[in-house]
């Protein structure tokens, strides 16, 4: 006998029932996919359905770098694996990865657009790049969360002013990894320009006559003030620090600086091209933004209001905030949301977010008063009035757009087809052919006037779809489901709404579906039994769903919805035939709670997903009372379906806990231990570290019950080796140098080795974690070397920590040379001249070049600046935009000393290379009027 009841609070602790077995399982359905439990009356226990793991048809390798990554991310990022045609070198890159990076490497795989990942060599320099800017950065620091559990993230604390107070915050790690971490910003793609990724070159390089991020950062000591402001156009550096001594206005300040002139030419999508070109309307200040805050660990996105033709951006202090830059470095805007519609009186439409993976949400109400919003409602369904998910909404508002982009782009691709003919072919006719097409084409306008896209969405599992709009304008809607492309193009079914009046609406539309998918059931009740279960479930829904502008694929997400039975064996059977069933309970939910009470020999409980579009992840927990049980015990956890079995790394630290009718024995390998019983439950914490790879039986005993479950290890770390002596940039002038480090690795450590400027690594000696050697460096000529400990495992996973050390002869006394030394301006200097001195030193000697200070004397007091080693990051030619192509472009160290007061000034420069030798340039003077 059976039957269901719904409970939606916990009962008092003393209602409770003893818990005799037990299930936690987390399983991902795939639309029209369903998934189990099952209870057997013979076993006495609740047994989830034998599943299909989502890692098969997956190579041995992707199997371990799923393995590897963090519990939190496995599910996405095997889902990445399974859309790219050749996975294999992104799972080395996880598996020889340091910990440290792993997480952020494996989401920046598993975040792209689905099938779409940027290069191996781009995600590996991305996130080296954010450890090493961390130390750029005096406001945030980057934390590490490992507990052992294989559960480890990142995230960042932060220092910000709150009415003048300083406070710390630590972010949000989803914020961090969405917004921080991840290369891709709007519609380009992640790649190296000019040798380099943009997370370095627009820290590290910049033109002549144009900022230099890296220094504009330098003391920076807070994030952001919390003050709502309007940035002045042609603003002054000392002016804006001292107002907002911050991140946000200082990247602000340097955007400005860097892109100063309007957009011409090429309209380049790349971060590094654009603070290259130094020109550009907002869609360029928007990437470049994103990029440089991105660059300086501040979660940053783009806000676009595209069909009005504006886009800008958003930084996250506690919540997100507006910000944006002017053209012509005309100022701009930070946290006045209100600046568009209700300063420059912008009739918008909408305004949404761009994710990395190319999928958009709706940002519209932090930029339109309520009382000026209108909220669409769409509810599509098919012929049997059954949900429709997947749908896409479209809106699209009549008005100007820009469409220089969608210009330059065209003439690119007509650039390429022509430099592709041979010039043996490009005879007069095709000449004047060619000529006449680009006189035709520079007389298109580069604004015109039409329907164009505003935002869109999709129907979630519930076949619901809701958009917040401006509603002072036109709106049309254009409805489609299945076999989606671009907008334009016609769907399976399509229909168009028109808002007519601007008031709250819902739209019901009804489309010729007539996909089967509700299962036909018939319910039936049965009284009470005197076993009780008890079972609890939530679910989230995901849709991939490509960009209306591009092929790419990205991650849209909304509330789950499973379809829930109850049957016996004979029902299943016929469920599974999609055959008529009957059932003894159903509900359709993203979540609930319910109470099983049943005495039957067997039943089991269905989740279905009936969606056409929507993967469910679905989380349930279910336990039950069996009171005839007098001994048992029940491992509940570790549990998987992303695997046949729980795979970890050697090292880890696993939970293994279940529940039992009294104190039980564990067994692994020939290991046993006693663990006590509380309350019913047990747990024991299974330290791994050192042992061999390979599979694992966890056996569970008390009296006549027992349980097992299998857990495979695997050695997917590579060693951990660090240099503890000599320290970075020692100076040395002996013949021998005693190198000392520590070096660790979870299984077997095979071999240590030392060598110095790559040449001829030498096998050391290694006890423990300890290792030390004397190497002999006489022969070595001055100047700067690197040593380097390289370490391996016996799985051939490797790694390795430098140090550069400096040999030195106490008969020398050198220095670097300095050439010209010059301020600008040169001449007419007022207290509002932004005032930088350059110097051209060199090389002089064996040794690199190291600090370069700046000494500057005024009528009362004296200062010291660092300079900074400008245009050369890498060395860069003029672009051919840039107003200030004459220009020498050549390296230079320099220093922005911006404004001064009124008075004297004179200076001079000490320039010290990497032995500590030092040269003094003459000196130099200006009047500040």
């Amino acid at each position: 006998m059976i039957a269901v009841s719904y409970q939606h609070q916990l009962q008092s602790p003393d209602t409770i029932p003893l818990i005799t077995t037990m299930v936690n399982q987390s399983v991902q359905l795939f639309p029209g996919e369903y998934h189990y439990l099952k209870y057997d009356s013979l076993t006495k226990y609740l047994e989830p359905q034998q599943h299909t793991s989502l890692t098969d048809g997956l190579s041995p390798v992707v199997c371990d770098a799923i393995a590897k990554t963090p519990l939190w991310l496995q599910s996405m990022l095997t889902t990445q694996f399974h859309h790219l045609s050749n996975p294999e070198p992104y799972a080395q890159l996880i598996i020889n990865s340091s910990r440290q990076l792993a997480d952020e490497i494996a989401f920046t795989i598993a975040a792209s657009s689905l099938g779409k990942v940027p290069p191996v060599s781009v995600i590996q320099k991305n996130v080296e790049a954010l450890y090493r800017n961390d130390a750029y950065v005096e406001y945030a620091e980057i934390v590490d969360v490992d507990n052992g559990d294989n559960n480890y993230y990142s995230t960042i604390i932060y220092q910000t002013l709150e009415g003048g107070i300083k406070t710390d915050y630590i972010l949000p790690k989803d914020l961090y990894y969405w917004y921080i971490v991840h290369p891709e910003i709007s519609s380009e793609n992640a790649e190296e320009v000019y040798g380099e990724i943009w997370r370095d070159y627009l820290i590290h390089h910049n033109d002549i006559g144009y900022p230099l991020l890296k220094e504009k950062i330098n003391g920076v000591l807070y994030l952001w003030d919390g003050e709502a402001y309007h940035q002045p156009g042609q603003r002054l550096w000392n002016l804006s620090m001292t107002l907002h001594p911050t991140a946000i206005e200082a990247i602000g300040y340097w955007i400005g600086k860097t892109v100063p002139y309007g957009a011409m030419g090429s309209r380049p999508g790349q971060p590094q091209k654009i603070a290259h070109e130094h020109n550009g309307w907002c869609g360029e200040l928007q990437r470049l933004a994103v990029a440089a805050q991105r660059a300086l660990l501040i979660p940053s996105i783009g806000a676009c209001n595209v069909a009005e033709d504006h886009v800008s951006r958003e930084f996250y202090d506690q919540g997100w905030h507006q910000n944006d830059n002017w053209w012509y470095d005309g100022g701009g805007a930070v946290d006045i949301p209100d600046i568009y519609g209700y300063g420059w009186g912008k009739n918008m439409s909408s305004i949404y977010g761009w994710q990395g993976d190319d999928a958009i949400y709706e940002v519209t109400s932090r930029y339109i008063h309520p009382e000026d919003q209108v909220t669409l409602t769409f509810n599509v369904q098919d012929l049997f009035l059954q949900p429709i998910d997947g749908a896409r909404i479209t809106a699209l508002v009549t008005g100007i757009k820009d469409i220089t982009w969608y210009k330059m782009q065209i003439w690119d691709v007509i650039q390429q087809v022509w430099e592709h003919i041979p010039s043996i072919l490009k005879g007069k006719i095709l000449q004047q052919l060619f000529t006449r097409i680009e006189t035709r084409f520079d007389e298109i306008p580069d604004i015109i006037d039409g329907v164009t896209i505003s935002i869109w969405n999709y129907t979630n599992a519930r076949g619901i779809c809701t958009l917040t709009l401006g509603k002072n304008l036109d709106h049309i809607f254009l409805i489609q489901s299945g076999n989606l492309k671009k907008a334009w193009q016609f769907a399976r079914h399509n229909t168009i709404r028109i808002l007519d009046e601007p008031y709250n609406k819902t739209y019901n539309i009804l489309f010729a579906d007539i996909t089967p998918r509700p299962r036909r059931h018939l319910l039936k009740s049965m009284p009470d039994g005197s076993n009780e279960f008890s079972v609890k479930f939530e679910s989230t829904g995901t849709q991939a769903q490509s960009h209306l502008q591009f092929d790419d694929i990205g991650r849209y997400n909304s509330e789950g919805y499973v379809e829930v039975y109850l049957v016996d064996k004979e029902n299943l059977q016929l469920f599974q035939q999609e055959k008529f069933f009957r059932c003894y309970d159903y509900l359709a939910a993203s979540q609930d709670e319910l109470t099983i009470k049943s005495n039957l020999n067997e039943w089991y409980l269905i989740f279905y997903n009936p969606t056409q579009a929507t993967t469910i992840s679905l989380n349930y927990s279910a336990s039950g009372a069996i009171s005839e049980m007098s001994s048992y015990i029940d491992i509940v956890t570790p549990t998987t379906t992303i695997f046949t079995e729980p795979r970890y790394g050697i090292g880890d630290q696993i939970t293994i806990s279940g529940i039992a009718s009294d104190d039980v024995t564990i067994s692994i390998e020939n290991n046993t231990y006693q663990i006590p019983c509380i309350d019913g439950k047990w747990l024991y914490q299974w330290t791994t570290d050192q042992l061999t790879p390979g599979n694992y039986t966890i056996n569970g005993f008390f009296n006549d019950a027992s349980d097992s479950i299998s857990i495979t290890l695997l050695d997917i770390d590579p060693p951990e080796i660090h240099i503890t002596s000599p320290t970075e940039g020692i100076i040395l002038d002996d013949d021998t140098i005693l190198v000392e480090g520590t070096c660790r690795d979870a299984h077997n450590l095979d071999k240590i080795q030392i060598s110095i400027d790559d040449n001829d690594p030498l096998d050391i000696a290694f006890a423990g974690t300890f290792w030390q050697t004397t190497l002999d460096i006489s022969t070595l000529p001055l100047g700067d070397h690197v040593l380097t400990a390289h370490a391996y495992d016996t799985l051939g996973l490797y790694a390795h920590h430098s140090i550069v050390f400096v040999v030195n002869d106490s008969g020398h006394s050198w220095g670097p040379q300095i050439g010209l030394v010059y301020h600008q301006p040169l001449s007419n200097i007022t207290n509002v001249s932004n005032v930088i001195v350059y110097a051209n030193i060199t090389k002089g000697n064996p040794f690199s070049i190291g600090d370069c200070i700046l000494t500057l004397k005024g009528s009362t007091e004296t200062h010291e600046y660092l300079m900074y080693r400008y245009g050369d990051f890498p060395q860069q030619q003029r672009h051919l935009e840039d107003p200030l192509i004459n220009e020498s472009n050549d390296p230079l160290y320099g220093v922005e000393l911006a404004q001064l007061p009124s008075g004297s000034y004179s200076y001079y420069i000490s320039s010290f290379d990497t032995a500590n030798n030092m040269v003094k340039s003459g000196n130099y003077s200006f009047i500040v009027h």
